[in-house]
């Protein structure tokens, strides 16, 4: 069983990974950096080996992806930011923030709310940077494009 071993940025893995044999303490980078390229994690790009990159890009996609996807699926249904700030309980200026790709004061609340105002659900998960190399492939406005449920459920003859 792998483990992060915390306060000391070390990986320590039993058994191989990919052929190599990681039974010792190494830095997470270390690991990744033995890893990337290879069949285990083609996906990640070798300039996520360093921390202060990677999460970074990590918090930039996360502030920039869920601020396009408010606008388009805003944009999508037809309301205005003050449409949108008036189902919600809160000002225009404060939407005008939430689709601004650099603002990091977002709260869960807040997007359960807009999630409910476009009739879609909201999700949260931690994933693994292999995931997250994967999916910051899809960033269309088709891969934002979210349906309401009502939309689904007419989809499906309901």
């Amino acid at each position: 069983m792998n483990q992060l071993i915390t306060g000391k940025s070390q990986f320590r893995g039993w058994g191989t990974v990919s052929g190599i044999f990681t039974n010792t303490p190494a830095t997470a980078a270390q690991v990744v950096g033995q890893i990337v390229g290879q069949e285990l994690l083609p996906e990640i790009p070798k300039s996520w080996i360093d921390n202060e990159f990677r999460h970074a890009y990590m918090e930039a996609t996360v502030h920039q992806d869920i601020a396009w996807q408010i606008k388009i699926n805003r944009e999508n249904r037809e309301i205005t930011q003050a449409e949108l700030a008036k189902i919600i309980g809160t000002r225009q200026s404060a939407i005008s923030r939430i689709e601004d790709s650099e603002y990091e004061g977002r709260t869960i609340p807040t997007l359960i709310k807009i999630a409910h105002a476009f009739g879609c659900a909201l999700r949260v998960k931690l994933i693994p940077y292999s995931t997250l190399a994967k999916e910051v492939k899809y960033t269309s406005e088709e891969d934002f494009s979210v349906n309401s449920f009502e939309d689904e459920i007419k989809k499906i003859g309901g």
